[in-house]
């Protein structure tokens, strides 16, 4: 499971305007359609907050390199302004509570945020 956030998206919106921190939200949107697999649930959250849920994921590695891909692709939203996002990534086996897993994608997001944005954190390090 990820849950990932737009890295300074409320600057974004009162520096250039909510029509284009619409924008960023929709090219966030098709950068994730492109990124991963239909057999992935993509969702928004709300506001600039979006997770993803991958099931029969092949490896830790394979997540990994989506979540590259993803902010490489994010990074092109525009010329004059720079977007990136944070990621966090729980790996679930068996079965667990929604709100387990989203607490702890949460804290691995908050992780990723503290260690300087635009990167994927694991939680629990893994």
């Amino acid at each position: 499971f990820l849950l990932m956030d737009c890295d300074h998206f409320k600057e974004i919106n009162d520096t250039f305007g909510h029509l284009i921190g619409d924008q960023i939200l929709e090219h966030i949107g098709r950068s994730l359609k492109l990124t991963f697999r239909s057999t992935d649930i993509i969702g928004r959250i709300g506001g600039d907050e979006f997770c993803v849920y991958m099931k029969d994921i092949p490896s830790a590695d394979f997540v990994q390199g989506k979540c590259l891909q993803l902010r490489s692709l994010i990074r092109t939203a525009s010329e004059d302004i720079s977007v990136s996002v944070s990621t966090g990534i729980a790996f679930v086996e068996g079965e667990m509570a929604y709100e387990c897993i989203f607490k702890m994608a949460d804290d691995a997001l908050y992780q990723a945020k503290r260690n300087g944005r635009d990167q994927a954190a694991v939680y629990g390090g893994r």
